[in-house]
C-alpha cells in the first residue's frame, strides 16, 4: 500500500511541477491565482504531495520513528502554508480569497 501510494504521490508531483513550469514559463503577463491543474483540487499541491509521500514511507516501513516524522513534517509544512496563504492574500487579494473560498488547502474537500 505504502509503495502504491507513493508511486501515485510522484505522478501527482510530476503534473504539478509540469503545470508550474507552464504557468512560469508564459513570460510577461498578469499574475492571478492558479486555479487549473492539480490547483483546481487543492491550493498547494506540492505541499500536500510531500506529506502524503512521508505518510507512504511510513506505511512501507512500518515505522513507529516514520510516523513521528510525519506528524514533525506536517506540523513544519502546515507552518510554511500559513505563511504563503499570508503572501499570497497580499499579492492577489480578493481573487486569492475567492479561489481559497472554493479550494481545499491540501486535502480535497476536507483541508
Amino acid at each position: 500500500v505504502g509503495l502504491a501510494l507513493y508511486l501515485a504521490v510522484m505522478l501527482w508531483q510530476i503534473w504539478t511541477d509540469a503545470y508550474l513550469a507552464g504557468y512560469f514559463s508564459q513570460g510577461e503577463r498578469s499574475l492571478v491565482p492558479m486555479s487549473h491543474g492539480p490547483y483546481q483540487y487543492v491550493r498547494h499541491p506540492r505541499y500536500a504531495a510531500a506529506i502524503v509521500g512521508k505518510v507512504a514511507m511510513a506505511l512501507t516501513f512500518a515505522s513507529l520513528f516514520g510516523w513521528l516524522l510525519v506528524i514533525a513534517w506536517a506540523l513544519l509544512l502546515l507552518n510554511r502554508i500559513a505563511l504563503e496563504e499570508k503572501h499570497l492574500r497580499e499579492l492577489f487579494g480578493s481573487r486569492y480569497d475567492a479561489y481559497a473560498q472554493t479550494t481545499a488547502k491540501i486535502i480535497p474537500g476536507i483541508y
